[in-house]
């Protein structure tokens, strides 16, 4: 931006994912490429990189990100899109105001005639299949319920996806900090 506004030619290019796997990707497991994708995140093909690297210089602009995003799924993020992407989407109405507006979520109202410790079971199976989804286990049920979220291979990433998720399937805004406010499911 600095040399742009010198009047000298400058083009960054943020890269997003290859599909190519590369010495920054190739670390990547499948559990972090559908990590990637649950955010909208999706990998370039090499063709298609390199269309984006011919055409950067014609934008005329100094700073650009190339990647490949997933509309459909930002647009379902439970506390919207990244700030990042917001400008490329319509502001959806929020699911929690959404969920008050109704009388209560659909959570709160298949918990609402279960006794205290029905309740609980039902919370925590809750939690450990939404655990289970953001790790890539396909079976919840190994998903230890007393076991903290650290040992289960939580990271401030996946912290933030559980976090979005619960939001999701509770209707409740919940904080970002949920997974080292209440350390296991």
């Amino acid at each position: 931006q600095h040399r742009r506004a010198l009047g000298l030619p400058a083009v960054s290019l943020a890269w997003g994912l290859w599909a190519q796997a590369s010495t920054i990707s190739g670390q990547l497991d499948q559990t972090d490429l559908r990590r990637l994708a649950r955010l909208g995140l999706l990998p370039l093909s090499s063709a298609d990189a390199m269309d984006l690297f011919d055409a950067a210089p014609a934008t005329g602009e100094a700073v650009l990100a190339a990647t490949r995003l997933d509309l459909g799924t930002l647009r379902k993020q439970s506390d919207g899109p990244h700030v990042l992407f917001r400008g490329l989407l319509p502001a959806a109405p929020r699911r929690a105001a959404a969920a008050q507006a109704d009388g209560g979520s659909s959570l709160e109202q298949r918990l609402a005639p279960l006794s205290a410790a029905e309740r609980e079971r039902a919370l925590t199976d809750l939690v450990r299949v939404q655990v289970a989804a953001v790790l890539g286990h396909s079976d919840p049920g190994a998903i230890e319920s007393g076991r903290a979220f650290q040992e289960l291979g939580f990271d401030s990433l996946t912290a933030v996806e559980l976090r979005n998720q619960l939001s999701t399937a509770s209707g409740l805004r919940l904080p970002t900090t949920l997974v080292f406010d209440h350390p296991s499911p």
